[in-house]
Formats: C-alpha cells, structure tokens, sequence
C-alpha cells in the first residue's frame, strides 16, 4: 500500500496546485488529502480527497493558549503551530499509521519506492517523526510549553541558539523538541540518502547557486543540484520554495520539465526558462 500524502492549506491556492501536480506526478499510485478552506483547484487537480478545514481546525484548544512572539501576522503563525494537532487528529479519525505532509510551496520527487523503505512513519516537510505517538508527543509539547511559564521561559533560551529564527515558531518548538528527544524527531535528510533534501531553496546547502538560490539542473529530465566544491551531482528528492520564492515552483512541476536527454540543462530564475548548459 501507497504511503498517503497530506497537504493541509488555506487562503490562495495558487501554488497549491503546483504541489498537488507533482506530488500525484511521482506518486500516482498514493491516496492525497487536501485539508483546506477552498476546492476550487479541484477542477484542475483530479483523484484528491477534499476535506473541510472546519472539520479539524480549532479543536485542539491551543488558540486559546498561543501567546504572539513573532513579526509574522497571528494567524499565520497560529496555524503553523495548529497543523501539528490537525495532523494528528487526522491521521487518528483516519485510521493512518504512516503518511507524508507536505506544505503548498514543497515541490515532491520523490516516488513511493524512495518512500517506503524510510523507517519513521510520519515525514513532516523535511523533518520527520518516527510514529503518530511520537507526533503526539510533540503536540503536547507545544501545549505544555505555552501553558507553563517555566517551559516557555526555556524555549526562548534555545531559541537565542537559532540566529535565524527572527520569532518563536512552530520550527523553533520542533528544533526543541528533536534536540530533547532525538529518538522521536529528526531531519528526512537523515533517513533518505540516496537524494537531496531541500531545506530552503533559498539557501545554497554547499550546492551551486544562482541568483540567491540553489541553482537547478536537468539530467534525464530528472532534477539536480551539484556541489559547489566538489562538483558532485546529486538528485533532488524535495525542494522547498520559502518566501518569494515560490514564483518559481511551475517550471519545475513535472508536467512542464522539458526533455534533456540531449544534454544537461539549467533553470535560468529570471526568465523562467530551461536554457543548456552545466556538462
């Protein structure tokens, strides 16, 4: 059986759309669920389970404990915070013991026999969980770190060690807590070898960059990043496009990569286009 994808979104589903395409592109034989405000993408995206955002949004009782510590807007920051317990809760209405989440602006390539092999149960973007208990775990975490003074106070000591996280997140409370309990949580990259794992696109990670982001090749049609020292190439199993820089998520949609099998081919950022180059 097909390890399920979950995407769980609300607002512009614009890039939604992308995501969806080429998680289905490398993994048609897996069940995905939308969790989210708007279906409208559903007349363009086909074979997706729907599923109301009110049906699980809020339930958990953690708006009323979120305490604002951070220069993004409250509600973005508070559903970042409520995808865990929505995540959880589903899985648990749903009977799912294993599943892969993935945020709207996460391009996926790889397929399920990349997947399957994985021993933790749960990938969360580029973290993962070693199963729904561990999830758990971190859900009460959350709770009990907004609800105890004490256990707050330690959270913004740690976060003074994560200089490049301006406020406390939901990935500050995640860092904490694979730093606490290293046997519960971790990084995907730790588990699935055999390709790259994006953190951030725009953030180069020792490969080549341009114009401030990883730069992106094509062998095969399939794509690369390469290190900058080394010159080794490596496949790309997820690309994170953070910020600004989801604008540039449709040319490396499945559906509309070209064929490179005449050479090597790079994604030129400013034009959008598949230009030769990078043997």
């Amino acid at each position: 059986m097909s390890i399920p994808i979950v995407f769980i979104h609300y607002g512009s589903c614009e890039f939604l759309v992308y995501s969806l395409m080429q998680a289905k592109a490398t993994n048609p034989d897996a069940e995905v669920y939308v969790i989210g405000d708007d279906d409208s993408w559903t007349d363009v995206i086909g074979d997706v389970h729907f599923i109301p955002l009110e049906q699980f949004a809020g339930r958990s009782g953690f708006a009323g404990r979120y305490r604002h510590d951070s220069p993004n807007p409250v509600e973005y920051e508070w559903f970042c915070f409520e995808r865990f317990f929505m995540l959880k809760d589903f899985m648990i209405h749903s009977g799912l013991r294993k599943c892969w989440y993935l945020d709207s602006d996460i391009l996926l390539y790889m397929g399920e026999k990349e997947r399957k092999p994985l021993k933790s149960d749960i990938v969360f973007n580029h973290y993962r969980f070693r199963d729904l208990s561990a999830l758990a775990h971190f859900c009460d975490f959350i709770m009990e770190c907004y609800e105890n003074e004490a256990s707050y106070g330690q959270v913004l000591d740690f976060h003074q060690t994560l200089p490049y996280y301006t406020g406390i997140s939901d990935m500050v409370l995640l860092e904490y807590f694979r730093y606490l309990f290293p046997e519960e949580a971790g990084m995907l990259a730790e588990e699935a070898r055999s390709s790259f794992i994006c953190i951030n696109i725009n953030i180069p990670e020792e490969l080549e960059e341009a114009d401030g982001k990883k730069k992106v090749y094509l062998k095969n049609g399939v794509p690369h990043g390469r290190h900058a020292q080394t010159k080794r190439w490596v496949r790309l199993g997820l690309l994170h496009f953070q910020g600004t820089a989801k604008m540039y998520m449709e040319p490396l949609v499945q559906y509309f990569i070209p064929d490179s099998t005449d050479g090597i081919l790079y994604l030129d950022y400013e034009s959008g286009l598949w230009l030769q180059g990078g043997d």
